[in-house]
C-alpha cells in the first residue's frame, strides 16, 4: 500500500489486483488531471481510508538500498522538492477549486487522488517511478478483519492510475483472521489466489507455553514464541480447502488486538495475554522479513515492545494519525501507525514532516469547512462516546 518510497533497481510483477470501488469520470478543469470521482462506499470505507493516509502518507519518504558490499544505490532528489514546513511547495495554492457538482462527502473520499497529486507535485513523476511504489506490489495482511488494508492499497491504486496513468499491478498474497464473520466477508474481498488463514498461532505448537509459570513477563512469551516458531510449515487455508504455505510479501499490514491498550479495556498492556497476538506478529516479521510492515493500534500502544522485538531488523517510524489528516473531521478516532523499515534499506526523509505536508495539502483540496458543515456540532468526548456505545453493541 502504501507508499513508503524507495529508490529501487527491479519492479517487475505480474498480474493485477481486483475489486476496485473507484468510477472515474474525466474532468479536465482540474490541473489537466482526471479527478473527479464518484465512490461506491461501503461500510469500512471511513476506517480503511484512516489506516490508507497514514500508509499513503509516508509515500514521500525516499530511502537508499544498502548493497551487502558497503556501497549504496543513491536517490537524487531535487532540491526544490524538499519539505521545509511552510516553504513546501506542494500546499496546494490556487488549486483548491473544488467542483460545486461534487458532495463534500465524496469529496473527503477523494484524498487517495489527492495524495497522489501531492506525491506528484512534491516528489514528481520521476522519483515516484523509481520508487517503491513501482515493486512493493506482493501485500499480505495479520489480524486482517473485514479487508480494510487492502481496500486502502485498492484506493491507493485506483488514484495511481486516475493522476499518473499507471496500470494496476498489485497483488494480494494473504490474509490472516481467525473471526468467522470476517472470514466470510474477505472470501467476497480478495482474489481467488489469495491465501485466507485463520489463526497466526498455527505456526507454534498448541503448548509453547505451557512450560512459563502462571504469569509470565511479556519477555518470557516473547522468548518462548520466537523458540516455537515453526516459519516454513503449511497452514490450514480457507480459500483454497487444505493446506497452503505462505507467500512472500515486500509489504505487510496488521492491526493487533488493541485492548490492552485502550481506554475501553483494562490496560494491562503487555501483562494482558491478548498482547501475545502482537508478540506472534512480531515473531512472523522476524521470519517472513517483508520490506516494509505497516503496524496499526491505539494511541497508547506500548511502541517500545516493537523496537525491543524486532528493532535489530527494522527502523521503527512512529506516526500518530487522525482520520482529519484526510480531511475526515467527523469523526475522532486518532490511532498510532508504527512503520517498520528493514534495515537494508537507509531513510532519507522525515515522515512525519512528510505526513503533516500531506495532510495540509489534502485538508485544502477537500475543504475541512465542507465537510464539517454537513454534520451536527458535537464534541471530541461526545463523538467518543457514541462510537464506544456502537462498537460495545456490535460486541
Amino acid at each position: 500500500m502504501e507508499g513508503v518510497v524507495f529508490d529501487c533497481s527491479d519492479a517487475s510483477s505480474t498480474g493485477s489486483a481486483e475489486g476496485c470501488q473507484w468510477e472515474l469520470d474525466i474532468d479536465p478543469s482540474v490541473n489537466g488531471v482526471n479527478t473527479e470521482m464518484d465512490v461506491v462506499v461501503t461500510a469500512e470505507s471511513s476506517e480503511c481510508l484512516q489506516q490508507e493516509i497514514c500508509s499513503d502518507a509516508d509515500g514521500g519518504i525516499f530511502f537508499e538500498e544498502s548493497m551487502s558490499s558497503g556501497s549504496s544505490m543513491s536517490v537524487v532528489t531535487d532540491p526544490d522538492a524538499e519539505l521545509n514546513g511552510a516553504d513546501c511547495d506542494c500546499s496546494a495554492g490556487d488549486t483548491v477549486a473544488t467542483d460545486e457538482r461534487i458532495s463534500t462527502l465524496v469529496s473527503a473520499f477523494r484524498a487517495g487522488v489527492f495524495m497522489v497529486e501531492f506525491l506528484q507535485q512534491s516528489f514528481g513523476e520521476h522519483h515516484l517511478r523509481q520508487s517503491s511504489l513501482n515493486w512493493l506490489h506482493l501485500f499480505s495482511s495479520q489480524c486482517s478483519g473485514i479487508a480494510s488494508a487492502e481496500q486502502a492499497y485498492h484506493v491507493l491504486e485506483a488514484s495511481l492510475e486516475a493522476v499518473l496513468g499507471w496500470p494496476k499491478q498489485w497483488q494480494q498474497a494473504s490474509v490472516c483472521e481467525i473471526n468467522a464473520k470476517c472470514i466470510d466477508i474477505l472470501k467476497k474481498k480478495v482474489p481467488d489466489d489469495c491465501c485466507i488463514f485463520m489463526d497466526i498461532f498455527e505456526s507454534v505448537p498448541a503448548s509453547w507455553d505451557s512450560k512459563l509459570g502462571p504469569a509470565p513477563t511479556i519477555q518470557e512469551r516473547w522468548e518462548a514464541l520466537c523458540s516455537a516458531w515453526q516459519g516454513n510449515i503449511k497452514l490450514k487455508c480457507r480459500a483454497h480447502g487444505g493446506l497452503c504455505r505462505q507467500k512472500k510479501s515486500t509489504l505487510n499490514v496488521a492491526g493487533t488486538p488493541c485492548q490492552p491498550w485502550s481506554r475501553c479495556g483494562k490496560k494491562l498492556g503487555g501483562n494482558d495475554r491478548r498482547s501475545d497476538v502482537t508478540l506472534a506478529w512480531l515473531c512472523w516479521l522476524l521470519h517472513a522479513q517483508p520490506a516494509v510492515a505497516i503496524h496499526e493500534n491505539v494511541v497508547g500502544f506500548d511502541s517500545s515492545i516493537i523496537t525491543t522485538c524486532v528493532g535489530s531488523l527494522y527502523s521503527v517510524i512512529i506516526l500518530p494519525v487522525k482520520p482529519g489528516n484526510a480531511g475526515f473531521v467527523f469523526a475522532g478516532r486518532p490511532r498510532q501507525f508504527a512503520v517498520l523499515v528493514r534495515k537494508d534499506l537507509v531513510i532519507t526523509h522525515d515522515m512525519l514532516r512528510v505526513l503533516h505536508a500531506a495532510s495540509e495539502y489534502i485538508n485544502k483540496r477537500v475543504g475541512c469547512s465542507q465537510v464539517s458543515a454537513c454534520m451536527a456540532v458535537t464534541s471530541d468526548e461526545e463523538r467518543l462516546q457514541c462510537e464506544n456505545k456502537a462498537r460495545k453493541k456490535r460486541g
